[in-house]
């Protein structure tokens, strides 16, 4: 677990720093992110969200879950501060046994998003099979077998969305569902967006461990 959580802070913080906060700050469930955990925690419990009693508390950094609704789904929360800020939250939607609906869930995100946002930096929807599948079945079977890239990322003064379907085997069986990263920068680190090194899964990890 350990292990986990160190690599999850280690990947997305070795990179080079931005000396200016961003002009506008990415903002999340109406709350501006970049700013003192404790606050940020106490507006969300103010809007719906519960703390979970299992957070973890290091001398140089800490990781906070919550539960609650977002976007009229019933999801995990997990928010990663840096140096006292509020830095990194990752949304873990529910999970579904079928590809449709994690599709049709993905498809709703994504609209809303760019109603908002804009249009994306990069969208990779894609299967990496010999040929398409064609049914739902050989859709999760590429999912699992790590052979579906399906993401949207939206980048903004040093800051960055991304939406994706991952899944991940546990206790046997597959997991699949749906992630919402919402990163910003500080003076203190930065962030540069790079879909081949920004480890999405390792943050997950975190959310697995707390969910088992």
């Amino acid at each position: 677990m350990k292990k986990i959580l160190f690599f999850l802070l280690l990947t997305l913080a070795a990179r080079p720093a931005f000396p200016q906060e961003p002009e506008h700050p990415l903002t999340f469930n109406g709350v501006p992110m970049g700013g003192p955990i404790d606050e940020f925690v106490s507006e969300m419990e103010k809007r719906g969200l519960k703390l979970s009693d299992w957070n973890l508390e290091h001398a140089d950094w800490s990781l906070k879950y919550m539960t609650g609704d977002f976007a009229g789904f019933l999801c995990n929360l997990t928010i990663s501060p840096m140096f006292g800020k509020t830095w990194l939250i990752l949304v873990s939607f529910p999970e579904y046994k079928s590809w449709e609906p994690l599709q049709i869930i993905y498809e709703g995100l994504q609209k809303k998003l760019i109603d908002k946002y804009g249009e994306p930096a990069e969208v990779v929807e894609e299967f990496r099979t010999d040929r398409q599948p064609e049914t739902d079945s050989m859709r999760m079977a590429a999912l699992h077998a790590d052979q579906c890239r399906y993401f949207t990322r939206f980048d903004f003064d040093r800051q960055s969305i991304e939406l994706s379907i991952n899944n991940y085997r546990g206790d046997s069986v597959y997991v699949n569902y749906i992630s919402l990263r919402y990163l910003t920068s500080i003076p203190e680190i930065g962030v540069i967006n790079d879909p081949e090194t920004d480890t999405i899964p390792a943050a997950e990890n975190s959310v697995r461990n707390n969910n088992q």
